[in-house]
């Protein structure tokens, strides 16, 4: 017997909202964090002035996130 298509084995949306949800975790846990380190002990004083932004960072990266599996929320 020959295999299927490859998406009939796959359920190509949950596997988008998987991915959505992964990126979402990975920006907020690991390279938000990061780059508030960063900038707090990077030398270059013009980054400091960075930090009280970082947070509006949200309101671009998070919308972007949110189109990955092309669903609402």
């Amino acid at each position: 017997m020959a295999l299927k298509k490859i998406d009939e084995y796959i359920d190509k949306q949950m596997l988008l909202s998987m991915g959505e949800d992964m990126v979402k975790n990975v920006y907020i846990n690991v390279l938000k964090p990061m780059m508030k380190e960063m900038i707090k002990d990077s030398d270059n004083k013009y980054d400091d002035l960075i930090l009280p932004f970082i947070d509006d960072i949200d309101k671009v990266m998070l919308p972007l996130i949110d189109k990955i599996d092309g669903e609402e929320g």
